[in-house]
């Protein structure tokens, strides 16, 4: 089906219209490059975000391919979705080609800069918008939406931005080096978490280790007593950082609580936790070492370390009373349908009789269920 199309967020009334020659496969795309750990496009990070139940999608017209670009132009405005929506041009092939066009925010040689930086680095994209001082949007769209003319004619182009932003993020810095936790030796270099199971340097112990393995990196903790770094922040004084790190964690107990403060007990290890309480070793170290996770699955985790380190379970429940005043909106939703929205989901949780650590846990998603009732963001501002 040729059509021009439109997907409409439930909860907050936000538009994205495009075009297609082929309908089905391109909602197939929508939901595939919305599961991207970062998606580009503002309509991917909403649907990541909200999640694709949470989106009408319409069909506004059918038309021939040579009147897409026009259509959609006058869909876009008639919705206002690129002021007030996910749309990030006026819509069509790009209002024209190159720095030529009436719409063009940048020369010819920035869109090549951007588009070899694209392909060649790992570069962070808001430091190279800002670095040839255009906008985020403008970046995410050449080569895409825009400049596509330009894809066929870069293969030998490079300059000093170029080679400035390849040296500094060269396109295996995201490689990760895996190293034993006690003799520090280098056990191989993966591209991908997928790569190191693949490869059998861990053992499978179930669906969640490439989880495993990336808050090992993030939390720089050991997994399984190996260490796992970015190829980009390796050293050796960084290695030495870590390991000495997870060799003083030496836990002795733990206290746990209720969400409420209320004191339960004290464990002599995790093993205990895990078949008293029935929280997964993923759970506790969550709760453990994620700075913006307090609760987790209605319990508040207190080491002998964390203890002298002088946390408490006071600190603790400021810090959770804390994030009422920061935290962003969210919809509470049942049935698909918003009943209300809050800020503080310690309150939420006693509203409806829920655990806050799933709250958080759906919220930070953007899916699942839990009591009936699943929770959305409220988005307040642009995408």
């Amino acid at each position: 089906m040729i059509c021009i199309y439109r997907l409409r967020n439930k909860i907050n009334e936000k538009n994205y219209i495009g075009q297609t020659t082929n309908f089905k496969r391109r909602m197939i795309r929508h939901k595939a490059d919305s599961k991207h750990p970062e998606p580009i496009y503002k309509i991917h990070r909403a649907i990541k975000k909200y999640g694709i139940d949470n989106f009408e999608i319409t069909v506004l017209e059918e038309c021939t391919e040579e009147m897409l670009d026009e259509r959609e132009i006058y869909w876009v405005s008639h919705f206002d979705s690129f002021n007030n929506g996910y749309n990030m041009t006026g819509g069509g092939n790009g209002f024209g080609i190159g720095e030529g066009s009436p719409s063009s925010r940048i020369s010819t040689l920035t869109a090549k800069r951007i588009i070899k930086i694209k392909l060649e680095t790992v570069a962070p994209y808001r430091e190279v918008a800002n670095y040839l001082n255009c906008t985020l949007g403008t970046f995410n769209n050449v080569g895409n939406n825009s400049w596509q003319y330009l894809n066929n004619q870069i293969d030998d182009f490079s300059d000093e931005v170029v080679e400035y932003f390849r040296n500094k993020y060269p396109i295996d810095s995201l490689n990760i080096l895996v190293f034993d936790n006690r003799t520090l030796e280098l056990l191989g270099e993966y591209e991908s978490t997928n790569d190191i199971i693949s490869a059998g340097i861990v053992e499978v112990r179930g669906k969640y280790d490439q989880t495993s393995i990336s808050r090992a990196i993030a939390t720089k903790l050991s997994f399984q007593n190996k260490i796992f770094i970015h190829k980009k922040d390796y050293s050796e004084e960084y290695l030495k950082e870590i390991t000495s790190n997870n060799r003083q964690r030496q836990i002795d107990w733990i206290d746990v609580y209720a969400e409420d403060g209320q004191y339960i007990k004290r464990f002599s290890s995790r093993k205990e936790i895990r078949d008293e309480l029935g929280l997964t070793a993923s759970q506790i170290s969550n709760g453990l070492y994620l700075p913006n996770q307090v609760v987790t699955k209605g319990f508040i985790l207190i080491t002998n370390v964390q203890h002298d380190e002088g946390e408490t379970i006071e600190a603790k429940l400021e810090k959770l009373a804390s994030f009422s005043h920061t935290s962003p909106e969210f919809a509470v939703i049942k049935n698909g349908a918003v009943l209300e929205t809050l800020r503080n989901q310690q309150e939420c949780a006693k509203k409806y009789n829920l655990h806050q650590s799933r709250i958080s846990l759906i919220l930070r998603n953007g899916k699942g269920t839990t009591g009936g009732y699943t929770f959305k963001y409220v988005d307040n501002e642009e995408e």
